[in-house]
């Protein structure tokens, strides 16, 4: 048993005696929400966190802060190496080098942006 002394008038003098081993109870986070939480996959609204983990288990899903971050990194198996570099690089030098490549990349892209403007509602 821990027991905490102080020095007064030259003697030793017990200040506090501390507990019998038990320290504070420990802070306990319920498991209700107040304004309840839409889950951004399916959609339902839920108001237990318990329920939200549920569904993140259920469908796979892991939720990602900052303490999750730090107990246990994440490990990306999609790396970028130099070889990827390469790949991309050629593969961009044979767009532009052929002409029938060039040009049917140019049309993608004018689809794309007057699928764009269309979508946004410009008339340019």
């Amino acid at each position: 048993m821990k027991k905490v002394f102080q020095v007064l008038n030259g003697e030793f003098v017990e200040v506090t005696a501390a507990s019998s081993g038990e320290g504070p109870a420990p802070f306990v986070h319920p498991d209700t929400l107040k304004a309840g939480l839409r889950h951004p996959v399916t959609g339902e609204i839920t108001e237990s966190v318990s329920r939200y983990n549920q569904i993140n288990k259920k469908l796979g899903l892991e939720v990602v802060g900052n303490d999750l971050l730090s107990q246990k990194p994440r490990r990306f198996t999609d790396k970028v190496d130099d070889k990827r570099v390469l790949d991309a690089i050629y593969k961009a030098e044979s767009i532009y080098s052929d002409p029938t490549k060039y040009r049917a990349r140019q049309n993608e892209n004018m689809e794309r942006l007057e699928r764009y403007r269309r979508l946004i509602g410009e008339n340019r």
